[in-house]
């Protein structure tokens, strides 16, 4: 669930919340300026949900507020409140405090709050971090969380941060592509399990993404626990060190793995749940966290909607039936007018992939999907018609996607070179009868430099005198939508 912003700011307003038949529903009383209704809509629950030491409450994020519940059900108690998006809570080993990620101060940080609400610390700092999925040592004198970088420098690892304050210790720094999410903690603190895997996310994914990993924090050693083809994610110890309960994909949907330490024996404990997030970045973990009871015979987890005691032994799942009611801070609507120009001409406000000329007297780049080539100082000389053995006049000439940097070859450097990456279109109908040499990319590490003679492109090359010479003919895809053609 993307993040809201900081609290506060011009113009915020509140939303409404009401539960009906143990599931949250929402109406929207967001106005205009005129006071008109704008919206009813339905939402369900995605949250954290661990269980307190004592067995009695739960802790869980809705909306990016946190809220405490009776572990029977009932009325929810709402802890945190405000544009900042608060989420993933956990409780502390003595059940005082709750460890949670916020977006307060701009990035997504570590926080501490006490559950009476009388201190809240900020545990990590940067305006572009991504925390996940915090959790307690079981001193509670440290937390672990997953912590990342929004902007692409660094994915989320493992990293131990004192409660006092500091800047926090990373055990695990390689490689630099491996991700690892959702820490859960051996009772005796020894071990710190999470899920792995080989960078952020994958277009059009190929299974296995996840696989667990336990970290030996005596050793520095890392040790594999899983091997499945559906992935294995969020990783759920049991307090008195017996079970294991992960997510994993099966066919299309989600299921939850329940598997005994002791032996190894693995079972279904819940199937279908709520679908994961391995196709995505997962910047809010790949489920909603888990929590078992201090006696370690139930696991409390949400999905559908609503949330669910499971009996490890087996059996039918419990509901937790439970209420919200509160006001969700909106920020100000983001609606602006922008004028369109309708005229034959306009100025184009964005260029891309500029190169310079050899000479430092023209710029080749791309613009409205279309190549062009000017003065160093914009002034309108653009590659077209061969004239005098000049190029002259504000012609199109061709259709690129990237313009790279210019051949190395000294015999060429008269006249403008440019490496194309894609087809080129209709390169003909501007160079009838031309000599304009051009390269492009050849086998990843070599160019080759074309003349189009009478619309037929040649490769050239040096000859045994060091003079340029015609090679071979070379392959030319046509223009969009045509076949290509082969020159051999």
């Amino acid at each position: 669930m993307p993040s809201r912003g900081r609290r506060g700011g011009p113009g915020a307003r509140r939303l409404r919340m009401r539960e009906i038949g143990g599931r949250i529903m929402s109406r929207a009383r967001q106005a205009d300026p005129e006071g008109r209704l704008q919206r009813a809509a339905e939402c369900r629950i995605l949250t954290s949900r661990p269980a307190r030491p004592d067995g009695e409450t739960i802790v869980f994020d809705y909306l990016g507020d946190l809220f405490t519940i009776p572990i029977a059900g009932g009325d929810a108690t709402q802890l945190t409140s405000g544009m900042a998006f608060d989420a993933q809570p956990r409780f502390s080993p003595d059940g005082s405090r709750i460890v949670y990620t916020s977006d307060a101060d701009g990035g997504q940080n570590v926080w501490i709050r006490s559950l009476d609400g009388s201190e809240t610390k900020q545990i990590s700092k940067g305006g572009a971090n991504r925390a996940e999925s915090p959790e307690w040592m079981p001193d509670g004198d440290y937390v672990v969380a997953s912590m990342g970088d929004f902007r692409g420098r660094a994915l989320p690892k493992l990293k131990l941060f004192h409660v006092d304050g500091g800047s926090g210790i990373q055990p695990v720094s390689e490689p630099d592509d491996l991700k690892m999410l959702g820490p859960a903690v051996s009772p005796d603190g020894r071990y710190v399990w999470y899920s792995r895997r080989p960078g952020d996310w994958t277009c059009n994914a190929q299974f296995p993404q996840y696989q667990l990993e336990a970290y030996d924090t005596e050793t520095g050693e890392r040790y594999t626990r899983s091997s499945r083809y559906g992935s294995a994610i969020r990783p759920t110890l049991s307090p008195d060190g017996r079970w294991l309960v992960f997510g994993t994909r099966h066919d299309e949907h989600t299921g939850l793995v329940l598997r005994d330490l002791r032996t190894g024996g693995e079972r279904w404990l819940a199937y279908p749940v709520q679908h994961d997030d391995q196709e995505s970045r997962a910047t809010l973990d790949v489920l909603p966290g888990m929590s078992f009871t201090p006696d370690s015979r139930h696991l409390v987890v949400s999905y559908g909607g609503k949330i669910w005691k499971l009996p490890i032994a087996g059996g039918p799942a419990e509901e937790i039936p439970f209420r919200v009611r509160f006001d969700l801070a909106l920020g100000p609507r983001v609606d602006f007018d922008y004028p369109v120009a309708d005229s034959p001409t306009f100025t184009v406000r964005q260029i891309r992939d500029a190169a310079p000329a050899p000479g430092g007297d023209r710029l080749a780049f791309t613009a409205l999907d279309r190549l062009w080539v000017s003065g160093a100082d914009g002034a309108a000389l653009v590659v077209g018609r061969r004239a005098g053995g000049r190029a002259g006049g504000r012609r199109k000439v061709g259709r690129s996607s990237k313009v790279g940097s210019s051949t190395s070859d000294a015999a060429l450097r008269e006249e403008p070179v440019c490496v194309f990456t894609i087809v080129l279109q209709d390169l003909h109908d501007f160079f009838p009868g031309g000599e304009l040499p051009f390269a492009f990319p050849h086998g990843g590490r070599q160019r080759r430099v074309v003349n189009f003679l009478d619309g037929i492109p040649h490769e050239v090359g040096r000859n045994a005198d060091g003079g340029i010479e015609q090679r071979r003919k070379v392959f030319v895809a046509a223009p969009m939508g045509k076949p290509m053609s082969t020159y051999t």
